[in-house]
């Protein structure tokens, strides 16, 4: 009698089958490529759009590479 092999754990029957992520664009913030299904803010910036991974580092980069720093009250 032969076996019954577990389609989750054959190779065979779903590598091929596996994709490579969408790249939807790039992150102003991180510069790393923003994959379709990934949570993003995306807004227009003066007629361009403007993609921004839903992560708190790649908001503070690109607010601290887009913005001057000062003193408040100065």
């Amino acid at each position: 009698m032969g076996e019954i092999e577990n389609p989750m754990i054959v190779d065979s029957l779903w590598k091929e089958k596996e994709q490579e992520p969408k790249v939807i664009g790039d992150c102003a913030g991180c510069q790393e490529d923003i994959l379709a299904g990934e949570d993003i803010y995306e807004f227009d910036d003066y007629g361009e759009t403007v993609l921004i991974h839903q992560k708190a580092e790649c908001c503070q980069q690109y607010v601290a590479e887009m913005s001057v720093c000062r003193i408040a009250g100065e």
